[in-house]
């Protein structure tokens, strides 16, 4: 046990510590003196029978030189226990009455026998209290202890130690000498010669073995990272050791061995901080330094505990007796190696647990600085040991201030003061401002601290990339942050034992009102003051081609245009286009924004021989600040591959309808239907089929896609706690619902779509071609016979027309194309793995089972009946 209470470092141990500890401690109470004359006779008894009787001047002399250290203060070396020495002394008993082990004759125990019934004798009289003293001073006086002295010898050492001369005086006896020998006397060898055994030499002398004070002294040095005077620091063994040709008990060794390591450790701390002050890698130090504010922190932290243990070290210093005082030898020291060792316990843990921290502040060949830092400290927050626990997060509260103030400052102003890229949130300054939201600003994942969720970072990234948004894209310089906010910031600390998963007390709630604050403040910015619901309805109506009259009378003023080749088209006469459109249209009571944002945008062409202008013209729309870091450049190109994608079904509707303009035209003249016959009435029927298929494509779009889409888009927008990022992704599914649902994601039906789109355009030029033959031979003339008043062909102009051969190959090939493609999209569209509404649109496509009949002909070519067919006839009719 320990002989008093543990001093910390926070706790000095002053003289009076050691009055109240030796109250209740009985290894630190005074012992019971006895009486002297008693102890004088017995004294006086003990050197009669070593030295002569006529020999009295000599007598007296001894008597005096053993009272002199039986009243000294000789603290014994080892621990009082008498079932110790009792086995010690029976097993020298049992070796010297064997003395040759290899006897053949049986060993014999008498002696140890003997010895243990009297020892058991001796422990049944209660009275004898101190049985320990009385078997370690027998054993220390018997030839046991030193199986070579003899009677004579020992007289010889008392005349050596007194003198010849009768009027020397004996030598002084010092008042705080060191530890006597241990009890661990098994061997000759390894016993260390007790008070009768060799003459001591003077103390100061290293030959003859270190004093306590002595080591003491060393030992203050060794606690501060300095070589003593005997026990310095071993380079090649990286320890402090006391060097073997100086003498000292192995009671001694042993102390000082495990007193060294405080030392060692501090050397070692004292390294790591003197590296991270100079910021330079020393050649002996093993450390890198830790850099940055919360580096410092930790550093300070750790020189703050220091500081404390330098009080320590003063205070034990304190306890030993000044060397220039001669007359504090004579006095009794209050400190000792044992009690220094049990007050070192409490430092040298602290000391062993900032040793800890400082070696997981070294990551693998990097240095770990911020976030990271701090997480490696929390990490031995989870330690079983409640003295660690407490200590490492005293110590991680003090590092983390820097990141708390990171915290506070970016969420409150939105500024970001991180000259060392500490903190979580990074700022790439080379960023424009258009581009602000979506990539100035990012989470460095590797430094966010644990305490920290992934969650809560992003939050506090959106919450100060928002405060920055409102004052520089949307010019609101003068907004702050609600003052409520603050009422939870002055109590935000550190405290890992609150909770397990948040570990700063009301940081949640903190985070929470800063962040409804902010983006109470931006929605009503964007939606009010910028009007997002406008522009995006804009996009709906124009790129989107929501706006049907505007699309209509565009669509016909440019027809002319952009049938030229796509290197005839010039973007400055387009434009005139435009505005006689919105002219001519309801757009014209659109707001003036939005009638400034619409414009023309002519793509890129890839096939500069083949491609005509509707293949590169397209509307556009311009969108500025802040409304872009919604409708950024990349979501436009988006809408423009809509736009481009419903323009061209809306061209296709168009041709048709441009072919049944005509087609009812010459529907009214008899002479074209007669010349074309059948022909005719073919071309009607394909065209009506083809008129079906886009009518139903354009209503799933227009209704079932682009409408429904707008309506979830609008639901989500009139949540009360929106954030942009809520909005972005909201307007993101927004276009990604269109595009998947518009036959733009699966390559398979786009591309049917397209080839019925071409085959489609491909007819209508085709059947204008047939109309062009067919009215460029004259026709008969015709009039009324005026005898008879009946209709009568007039002989004079007979012309003959007939289709020509290549026109009616190529009208063939394409009908069947046609009716080919449509088929296999049917088919598509009401495959099992498609999206129920497509299986719907494959339905009203073919509402009168017309594809389905047409791919049963294909799958049963010999007209037999399907198995449906077969079953039901066997059914009997109804009645």
């Amino acid at each position: 046990g320990d002989l008093m209470e543990r001093p910390s470092f926070h706790s000095q141990p002053p003289s009076q510590n050691f009055e109240d500890a030796s109250r209740s401690n009985p290894f630190l109470q005074p012992p019971e003196i006895a009486d002297p004359t008693v102890v004088h006779r017995q004294l006086q008894l003990l050197v009669s029978s070593f030295l002569p009787q006529h020999d009295q001047h000599r007598k007296s002399q001894v008597l005096q030189y053993v009272s002199n250290i039986v009243g000294s203060h000789i603290a014994p070396g080892v621990v009082s226990n008498d079932h110790h020495i009792s086995e010690v002394i029976k097993k020298r008993l049992y070796v010297a009455a064997n003395p040759n082990p290899s006897s053949p004759l049986p060993p014999s125990f008498q002696t140890a026998e003997k010895f243990a019934k009297l020892y058991q004798l001796m422990s049944e009289k209660k009275s004898i209290t101190n049985r320990w003293a009385i078997l370690h001073l027998l054993y220390h006086l018997s030839p046991l202890s030193q199986p070579k002295s003899s009677s004579k010898e020992v007289q010889q050492f008392f005349y050596q130690s007194i003198g010849d001369d009768a009027t020397g005086s004996l030598p002084s006896f010092p008042s705080y000498a060191a530890k006597p020998p241990s009890l661990d006397l098994i061997t000759d060898a390894e016993a260390t010669p007790s008070i009768l055994g060799k003459p001591k030499q003077p103390e100061h002398a290293i030959s003859q073995g270190l004093t306590e004070e002595q080591l003491l002294r060393d030992l203050i040095f060794v606690f501060q990272g300095i070589d003593g005077k005997y026990i310095r620091f071993d380079e090649r063994l990286n320890s402090y050791i006391l060097p073997p040709q100086i003498q000292a008990s192995r009671a001694h060794r042993d102390t000082v061995g495990k007193l060294n390591e405080v030392g060692w450790l501090f050397r070692r701390i004292r390294s790591f901080l003197d590296t991270c002050k100079t910021g330079e890698v020393k050649r002996n130090s093993p450390f890198l330094p830790v850099k940055g504010l919360v580096g410092q922190s930790f550093c300070a932290a750790i020189e703050e505990e220091l500081t404390d243990y330098y009080r320590l070290i003063a205070v034990l210093e304190s306890q030993l007796p000044a060397e220039t005082d001669p007359s504090s030898k004579s006095k009794p020291m209050s400190l000792s190696l044992r009690r220094l060792l049990v007050w070192m316990q409490d430092p040298l843990q602290r000391l062993k647990t900032i040793a800890f921290l400082v070696e997981s502040s070294q990551g693998k060949n990097k240095v770990i600085q911020g976030g990271a830092l701090v997480t490696e400290l929390l990490a031995f927050t989870n330690h079983g040991s409640p003295f660690v626990r407490s200590f490492v997060e005293h110590i991680t509260t003090k590092t983390i201030k820097p990141v708390m103030r990171m915290i506070k400052r970016w969420v409150l102003e939105g500024e970001l003061l991180d000259p060392h890229h500490e903190f979580f949130v990074a700022e790439d300054e080379k960023v424009p401002v258009d581009r602000l939201w979506s990539d100035k600003y990012s989470i460095r994942q590797d430094v966010i601290p644990s305490f920290i969720s992934k969650e809560q970072a992003n939050r506090v990234l959106l919450i100060g990339k928002s405060i920055n948004f409102i004052r520089v894209c949307c010019k609101a310089t003068e907004w702050t942050m609600d003052r409520s906010v603050f009422q939870n910031v002055e109590d935000m600390e550190f405290s890992h034992a609150k909770s397990h998963g948040n570990s700063l007390g009301n940081f949640q709630e903190f985070i929470n009102a800063a962040s409804e604050n902010v983006n109470r403040a931006l929605m009503s910015l964007v939606f009010e003051k910028y009007s997002f619901m406008k522009h995006a309805e804009a996009l709906k109506r124009y790129l989107l081609l929501g706006q049907g009259d505007f699309i209509e009378i565009l669509m016909e003023l440019l027809d002319a245009d952009l049938a030229k080749p796509a290197g005839a088209l010039h973007r400055h006469n387009l434009l005139g286009v435009l505005e006689s459109a919105v002219r001519g249209s309801n757009a014209q009571y659109e707001d003036q924004d939005v009638q400034k944002n619409l414009d023309i945008r002519l793509i890129k062409s890839t096939n500069e021989t083949g491609d005509l202008g509707w293949d590169i013209f397209s509307l556009d729309y311009h969108i500025a600040s802040p409304l872009s870091a919604v409708f950024r450049p990349d979501t436009i190109d988006k809408y423009l591959l809509i736009f481009k994608y419903l323009w061209r079904i809306k061209r296709v509707e168009f041709s048709l309808s441009s072919t049944w303009r005509k087609h009812m035209i010459y529907a009214k003249d008899f002479q074209i239907r007669d010349r074309l016959g059948g022909e005719f009435q073919r071309l009607h029927l394909a065209r009506n089929e083809m008129v079906h298929f886009i009518y139903n494509i354009q209503y799933y779009l227009m209704f079932e896609v682009l409408e429904t889409s707008w309506e979830n888009l609008a639901k989500k927008l009139k949540k009360k706690t929106l954030d942009l990022d809520q909005l972005i992704e909201a307007h993101a599914k927004y276009l990604k619902n269109i595009w998947d649902k518009s036959l733009l994601a699966s390559d398979n039906l786009h591309k049917q779509l397209s080839s019925i789109l071409e085959v489609i355009i491909k007819f209508c030029r085709l059947q204008d071609a047939v109309f062009n033959s067919a009215t460029s031979v004259p026709f008969k003339k015709r009039g009324y016979s005026n005898l008879h008043g009946k209709f009568e062909e007039n002989s004079e102009d007979s012309g003959e027309w007939s289709l020509p051969v290549e026109l009616k190959s190529q009208l063939d090939f394409i009908l069947k194309e046609c009716q080919e493609k449509l088929r296999e999209f049917h088919q598509s569209l009401l495959d099992k793995n498609q999206d129920e509404e497509l299986n719907k649109l494959g339905h009203r496509i073919d509402f009168n089972e017309y594809y389905e009949k047409k791919e049963e002909k294909i799958r049963n070519p010999n007209g037999l009946p399907r198995r449906s067919d077969s079953l039901n006839s066997l059914l009997p009719s109804p009645r």
